[in-house]
């Protein structure tokens, strides 16, 4: 069985947690985030050692399913983009 390519939307904190969690589900592969947040996108791909994507879409296409950590308010923005590409 393949591993499923998951990338994080939102690296906040909470998405630090969910990225801790994600690394540790065997059926996994996490292939990195995004998150608007310059300097706190800088220090994510440093502690993390995790590729940082440069936006929404890029994202999305790279992965076959995505995890929305993100405020409340851009969840349906991020769930409708993953969903119009087909995305879990």
């Amino acid at each position: 069985m393949s591993k499923i390519n998951i990338g994080l939307l939102g690296a906040g904190h909470l998405g630090k947690i969910h990225l801790k969690c994600i690394r540790e589900i065997e059926d996994f592969n996490l292939i990195g985030f995004f998150d608007p947040n310059e300097e706190n996108s800088k220090a994510v791909e440093e502690e993390f050692q995790l590729k940082r994507f440069t936006s929404i879409d890029q994202l999305i296409d790279a992965s076959d399913a995505v995890d929305i950590v993100t405020p409340t308010i851009n969840h349906y923005e991020c769930a409708d983009s993953a969903l119009k590409a087909y995305k879990h």
